[in-house]
């Protein structure tokens, strides 16, 4: 047992390093061209033993065989990491947990072209109350009252701050009870990124730089 908290302990300060690093401004990404489908579908299933564990099903539904997305896939590893996992733990056995893909067209993003990756659970739910703070860091240790579905602790904290990196969104829905749905939106394209941020464009700056001092 002490050994476990020791390694929930760990994560939660590594976690705090790295928002403290995002709003500090020493985050940076490495964004490359990616087919977000099939980086979500072998990630999911690096879930699958645990999910068996217990007893829960993983399903995988996409719109498109194929969309191309420019992403830090270290950064959204992280993202996925604490959306998965987070929906596991608070699955009971014979639930299930669902990613879902679609291109989509965003009002709120003015109209741009999205991609919507979709992680829905059939688990205990949020309640009603609790939904407008669950990307708060601090808002966990308010609540000991609700240790039973406390947990998320600041996963979901850093998700946003990674996903807000990307210049996309995440949203959640939920019902207590009656499961959690949540959706990372990315903009397709890569207008809204940096050129240092383009790994393309660094690895083309290197070359020209190595050509220059031959």
């Amino acid at each position: 047992m002490g050994y476990q908290n020791a390694k929930k302990l760990l994560r939660l300060i590594n976690q705090l390093l790295e928002i403290s690093k995002i709003e500090s401004g020493m985050h940076h990404l490495k964004v490359n061209k990616k087919d977000i489908v099939l980086f979500c579908t072998s990630y999911l299933f690096t879930f699958e033993s645990i999910a068996d564990q217990k007893g829960i099903t993983l399903d995988f539904q996409s719109q498109s065989d194929k969309i191309t997305v420019y992403f830090d896939s270290e950064k959204m590893d992280k993202v996925f990491t604490n959306l998965i996992s987070n929906a596991i733990k608070f699955t009971n056995e014979g639930g299930k947990i669902v990613v879902d893909i679609s291109k989509k067209k965003e009002l709120s993003l003015e109209e741009r072209e999205t991609v919507e990756i979709v992680v829905k659970d059939s688990g205990i739910g949020i309640p009603k109350d609790r939904l407008p703070y669950v990307f708060d860091r601090f808002y966990q240790a308010d609540r000991v009252d609700r240790s039973d579905i406390e947990g998320t602790g600041i996963g979901l904290t850093l998700a946003k701050e990674l996903v807000d990196l990307h210049s996309g969104k995440i949203e959640v829905e939920s019902e207590f009870g009656n499961g959690t749905s949540i959706k990372v939106i990315l903009l397709l394209g890569k207008d809204h990124f940096n050129s240092d941020e383009i790994s393309e464009n660094l690895q083309m700056k290197t070359l020209i730089s190595k050509l220059i001092h031959l």
